[in-house]
């Protein structure tokens, strides 16, 4: 019986996490709780920095972030 209510357990945590596949390198992310949409995060595997484009149930929709280009001042 215990070993039931801890599949459960995890069954629940795990289904309460936002998950997305990155779109350079194709690893899976696992998102941070409370995670936003624009937010800016980055690829465990690749580093890439990405977009939190959409949050969708249990998935995310990632893109890669725009290149931070260098201001001259003008």
């Amino acid at each position: 019986m215990l070993i039931i209510k801890k599949v459960i357990i995890y069954l629940f945590k795990s289904m309460s996490k936002l998950f997305s596949i990155c779109p350079v390198c194709d690893a899976q992310v696992v998102l941070a709780e409370g995670v936003e949409e624009s937010e800016i995060i980055s690829c465990s595997d690749c580093r890439c920095r990405l977009v939190v484009e959409k949050i969708e149930k249990n998935t995310a929709a990632l893109t890669k972030a725009p290149e931070v280009e260098e201001d001259w001042g003008e």
